[in-house]
């Protein structure tokens, strides 16, 4: 299982100045809105977050922030550390919107008591971006971790929609695809293939490709390149390396390709995904 590491928390009333654009972050965003409302946009959606509801915001997810005139939110970053398995994101269907109840209020506040030294310095949702790897490497040992890694699972699986999960355990010759998944998080640097794909659960091409896409619910190499612009996003954000050297540590040999899809899934070319990142 992936771990779910807590990076900042705290609550603060905002105002009409939250105001973003083109926010691109590395760990999930979740949102409890304790007093008004704001908006948020993303996947082309323009979403209201209303008082006394919790929203995640994916990580990796370009996205606009406003608010008209005031709102209370308590912010949690939470950074999904992989353990050679899916993302969270990548193995589940996850809700927006969540209706808080008298438990996840009482969660809520707990991480501020266990955590009142992880709030922002900076509101501005960009700003965020750069204290990621800071925060993770000074994470004490404290008995309090436990807790609050306790505290951000159970907010977490709220998202989390059973009613698919539940349906997709069952179906027969999941395990096998997710042997399938755990390949390709471990080897998405490296030549995959359909073929290769398929021989690891002793399938034909063709009836593998039909069995991910009713799983998954895209086709192999989709699933692939999606993982391997992923990492390159991650590595644009925090690393030196050009965009040739990222291309290639990544699985693309050929930098046209490369580029051509990671500005079909990203919306931007990364030449201008690193220079935004950048200018916060």
């Amino acid at each position: 299982m992936n771990e779910l590491v807590l990076l900042n928390t705290a609550k603060v009333n905002l105002d009409h100045n939250w105001n973003y654009k083109n926010v691109i972050s590395p760990f999930y965003r979740l949102y409890y809105i304790r007093e008004g409302k704001a908006e948020v946009t993303f996947d082309n959606k323009v979403r209201t977050m209303r008082e006394g509801y919790m929203y995640l915001i994916p990580s990796f997810t370009i996205s606009n922030y406003s608010c008209d005139s005031f709102f209370i939110q308590q912010y949690v970053h939470i950074e999904e550390v992989l353990k050679s398995q899916a993302s969270l994101k990548q193995r589940n269907t996850l809700f927006f919107e969540v209706k808080v109840t008298n438990l996840e209020m009482a969660l809520f506040n707990r991480l501020l008591v266990l955590n009142p030294d992880k709030a922002l310095m900076n509101w501005n949702p960009k700003a965020a971006v750069d204290l990621t790897m800071n925060v993770m490497q000074t994470q004490s040992l404290e008995s309090g971790i436990m807790e609050t890694s306790g505290i951000i699972l159970q907010l977490m699986s709220r998202f989390v929609n059973t009613e698919i999960g539940s349906v997709r355990t069952e179906i027969a010759g999941i395990n096998k695809m997710s042997e399938v998944l755990l390949f390709i998080h471990e080897n998405y640097d490296s030549d995959l293939s359909v073929r290769k794909l398929a021989s690891i659960v002793h399938h034909n091409e063709d009836y593998f490709s039909r069995l991910f896409l009713k799983f998954i619910g895209v086709r192999p190499l989709v699933y692939i390149n999606r993982v391997r612009i992923e990492r390159a996003q991650h590595l644009l954000l925090f690393s030196d390396l050009s965009i040739n050297e990222i291309g290639y540590k990544v699985g693309f040999e050929n930098r046209t390709y490369f580029s051509k899809i990671f500005k079909k899934l990203s919306g931007k070319s990364a030449t201008a995904y690193r220079l935004e990142s950048n200018q916060v």
